[in-house]
Order: C-alpha cells, then structure tokens, then sequence
C-alpha cells in the first residue's frame, strides 16, 4: 500500500493508520527539516503561499513529498493523491491554522507546484 508516495506493508490493508503515516515522515524529515528556510506553494503559475513554519505536520508532508526522487530539488508538481492524502492527515491531526487553510486549498482541483528553500 502507497501513501503519500511512501510504501507500508500490504498486511496494513487499504487504511493505513495516520500513526503509521506520521511516523514513517518524520523518520524521513529529521535530517532535512532544520535545514529548511521556506516552503513554496504555487497554483498554477502564481504563488499561493510561503510557509516558513516547519514545525507542522503540512511542513513535514511537503517536505517528504519535495524530496522524494527529487535530487535536483527542482520545484515539483503535486500530483491529486498525494496532495488530498496529505489534506485529510493535516485535517486529522494538525491545529495549525495556516496548516489547515492550506490543507481546505488543497481539496480543491488547482494544480499545485511545491518549492523548499533551504538555509
């Protein structure tokens, strides 16, 4: 099973728990995620947002996905799976107020570019 582009075992079934889920993005992040400065967002070819709280779980998500088979850290296209699977894990389980408004944004159709600047 694959969410937000991570493997879990096939035994977890189609409902990975967000445990797991939140879990296995901060083993991912807990090198890269003191080294980020901002994290863009862009809808379309306009700037939606910055985001310099990397304390949240938006940040880690964003962060995961931004680096996934992405040595380059070129800016990435946030494919419709990955970006509503990561809204409903931000609506569950963050109370971050700027997290949660982008995660209502990202139940919406727009195309999504993500960009992480580093220090």
């Amino acid at each position: 099973m694959f969410s937000m582009s991570m493997h879990f075992p096939a035994s977890m079934g189609n409902k990975v728990p967000d445990s797991a889920v939140i879990e296995k993005l901060t083993e991912m992040t807990s090198d890269s995620l003191g080294k980020v400065a901002s994290i863009k967002l862009y809808s379309g070819n306009s700037e939606y947002k910055t985001l310099t709280n990397t304390g949240t779980l938006l940040a880690k998500g964003l962060v995961q996905y931004f680096e996934f088979e992405n040595p380059s850290k070129d800016p990435k296209y946030m494919i419709f799976t990955n970006k509503y699977q990561l809204s409903q894990l931000v609506k569950n389980n963050d109370s971050d107020a700027e997290a949660l408004e982008v995660a209502k944004f990202f139940d919406g159709r727009e195309q999504v570019t993500v960009e992480v600047s580093y220090k």
